[in-house]
């Protein structure tokens, strides 16, 4: 380990220092401040000052210092070259106003510089245009993790809109039904049923509307707003606030306005229904996630794989709180399960309640199944990605195909997207294309194909000028309904009546590839 601690200070007092070994602050503040008593006593032309024990490699920049602590072995002219691309990249971030506001406004933007240039106390071979380049780049796994909420997001949003919809139409047919199929046992006044119902005067849903964080139902909103056949009373009903609405009376004495039986049996049994079993298209949701992050050679060598995965359900019928699920599963020895269900069932592929007397909640999102592989195995990845790098001059001719290796026809991958690091100092510039579109902003250039079917493949050629190293590492992302094995709902019945339900199935499978040099 060569150097030991980059810093910035004034005179008197140390703004940012970021350390390469394991110093206690008193030991950095005994190597710092002799620094400035060995500069105001040495007052020579160099920019280096060597001591019994370390040596001190500096360059002043106004009134800040910016010096390097080494060992005395260290190879000064590294470290001279440090210094010089740590001063320009000060210079670049403080734009000519070099002072100590300034650096303390950027000290973690530095601190991640430094990082760029020095990794274990020893120079990285990079300059500070490639450096900017390296901080400007998107991390790929925030990235991924932004789609997936972005995803989970609108899909939230989409189902909200779906249940506000079919609430909507149920409203608007009860309107059509007449003013009298509101009339049961319990009259609704015209403010009650806006409070109960959840409508404020816009026609929007309010707070209390009967969702709750978890976009389930409030079980008094439902209580008010799933009717119910009774038997009509012959019990006199009061209405307090049907007098605002009489229209014209032809007497001025007020009187407590009597409804009796204003509704024959027949529209009471035929009053509207709104069955919120109506609200989904299946009783239950199963969704199947799988997000596969892998590192590969320009060759397509695997060198690092994750396969994170879920099974989610979601009870969406208040008649099947208690299910019972049969699946073919290769994953049964690779997956953890809810500590809700019966360890024992699993072990033959049935996902059970392990307690008989409690119920699955309905419109709650039940991770059943998490698994996790890091095996790395050929196998798991769908495409095959070669790189081509060709070196002419100060130019890289770039040429890269994805080949979607899957052999069965349903296997289709969608959403494929190359993100190369390109800025438009390196002139890039595209020589062929077979698929799909190409958008560059100045710093990211991005490759988009819509779908890719099995056993076929797609190809670009760049010309880009800079060197081979520039061009790595590179992200490629994608999307499929390919599990990494098999796992499939063969049933899915009521636990007490042993009656067949109807379920929906989804699989969402993310890629994201990084390639190496």
């Amino acid at each position: 380990m060569t150097v030991l601690s980059a810093v910035i200070s004034t005179k008197s007092k140390i703004l940012v220092s970021r350390q390469f070994q394991n110093i206690s602050k008193y030991d950095l503040d005994s190597l710092t401040i002799p620094f400035h008593n060995l500069i105001e006593r040495e007052r020579s032309d160099h920019t280096y000052i060597e001591t019994d024990k370390v040596r001190y490699v500096y360059q002043p920049l106004d009134s800040i210092y910016i010096f390097l602590i080494t060992n005395i072995n260290s190879n000064i002219i590294e470290d001279l070259e440090i210094i010089k691309v740590l001063s320009q990249i000060i210079q670049d971030l403080c734009q000519g106003n070099i002072n100590e506001s300034t650096i303390l406004k950027k000290c973690f933007t530095i601190i991640f510089y430094i990082d760029e240039l020095i990794k274990n106390g020893v120079r990285e071979i990079v300059n500070s245009n490639q450096i900017k380049t390296y901080i400007e780049m998107e991390s790929h796994e925030e990235k991924l993790q932004t789609i997936i909420r972005e995803n989970k997001e609108k899909e939230e949003k989409e189902r909200r809109k779906f249940i506000a919809s079919k609430l909507e139409k149920n409203r608007q047919k009860q309107g059509k039904a007449g003013s009298n199929s509101f009339l049961s046992n319990d009259i609704i006044t015209n403010a009650d049923y806006n409070n109960n119902m959840g409508f404020n005067s816009n026609m929007g849903f309010n707070t209390n509307m009967g969702y709750n964080s978890n976009m389930g139902y409030n079980t008094n909103m439902m209580d008010h707003f799933l009717y119910k056949t009774e038997e009509p009373s012959s019990d006199i009903i009061l209405d307090e606030s049907f007098n605002a609405y009489r229209g014209m009376q032809i007497a001025t004495k007020k009187e407590q306005v009597k409804i009796l039986n204003v509704v024959d049996n027949n529209k009471m049994l035929n009053k509207p229904n709104i069955n919120v079993n109506a609200l989904f298209d299946k009783p239950i949701n199963i969704v199947i996630t799988e997000n596969i992050i892998c590192t590969l050679s320009s060759e397509g060598t695997l060198c690092d794989l994750d396969i994170q995965g879920t099974f989610n359900m979601q009870i969406n019928n208040h008649k099947y709180s208690k299910v019972i699920i049969e699946l073919d599963n290769e994953y049964s020895d690779k997956a953890k399960i809810h500590p809700i269900l019966d360890k024992s069932k699993y072990n033959s592929n049935v996902l059970e309640l392990k307690d008989k007397g409690k119920n699955f909640r309905v419109n709650t999102t039940y991770p059943l199944l998490k698994w996790k592989i890091n095996h790395l195995n050929d196998s798991y990845i769908p495409l095959n990605i070669s790189c081509w790098p060709c070196e002419d001059n100060e130019s890289t001719l770039l040429n890269l195909e994805i080949e979607n290796k899957r052999k069965n026809p349903d296997d289709v991958i969608y959403d494929l997207n190359v993100n190369l690091m390109c800025p438009s100092s390196s002139k890039p510039q595209i020589m062929s294309k077979d698929k799909g579109i190409i958008e560059h902003d100045g710093i990211l250039l991005a490759w988009k194909v819509d779908a890719l079917k099995s056993n076929q493949n797609c190809q670009i050629e760049i010309s880009i000028q800079s060197k081979p190293e520039s061009v790595f590492p590179f992200s490629v992302e994608a999307k499929s309904n390919i599990l990494a094995h098999k796992l499939n709902v063969l049933k899915i019945f009521d636990e007490d009546t042993h009656e067949d339900i109807e379920y929906e199935i989804k699989k969402n499978i993310t890629y994201l590839f990084t390639i190496n040099k």
